[in-house]
């Protein structure tokens, strides 16, 4: 978050404070539950304050654009001990229509599974050895993606349908160095 975006959420909490100042100033309700209304607001100003910044640069639930830049990969496996499920987190750069970066980095997360660790372990690798990678969405997830679709549609129980999909299976390529033109010294 920008100063710009804390000011506003700021003018935001004022301006919601003002409303409800003038609306128990105008009602007949009895004194003390017009205090306990205030410090009721104050107090969950403060809440979603903490919250709010607690949010801060958490991954996203939103699955992973179709084509994206790879500027990291975490994979985080299943917790035995906590029963926590792991994930695998892709801090990615979506890809405009020219194949170029076009939005400021996000994380993004998954579900983890042994195919899907495979495939992140091998580009996280390919990353620390001075690849620059992309990844797309491949060929063969869009098809079975398609064929969930079609067997789920023909399924009349809506709740086990949505257990059997797959998560979308990713490639990943490595970007070529960008041709630069020749420079031309000049003459001394």
């Amino acid at each position: 978050m920008t100063m710009t975006d804390h000011s506003i959420i700021g003018l935001c909490y004022v301006l919601i404070t003002v409303l409800l100042l003038i609306c128990l100033k105008a009602s007949n309700i009895a004194t003390h539950f017009k205090i306990g209304l205030i410090v009721l607001m104050s107090s969950f100003y403060i809440v979603t304050w903490e919250q709010v910044r607690n949010l801060k640069g958490w991954s996203t639930f939103s699955p992973l654009p179709e084509s994206f830049r790879v500027i990291w990969i975490h994979i985080r496996e299943d917790n035995k001990s906590t029963g926590e499920a792991g994930k695998i987190y892709y801090w990615i750069r979506a890809l405009d229509e020219v194949g170029l970066p076009s939005r400021p980095p996000r994380v993004h997360h998954i579900p983890w599974n042994l195919e899907a660790a495979e495939l992140a372990e091998t580009a996280k690798a390919r990353l620390e050895a001075g690849e620059v990678l992309n990844g797309r969405l491949s060929n063969n997830a869009l098809i079975r993606q398609e064929a969930q679709s079609e067997q789920s549609m023909n399924d009349k129980d809506p709740l086990r349908a949505g257990e059997d999909q797959k998560q979308p299976q990713f490639e990943f390529i490595t970007v070529a160095p960008p041709s630069l033109p020749t420079k031309i010294i000049p003459i001394q």
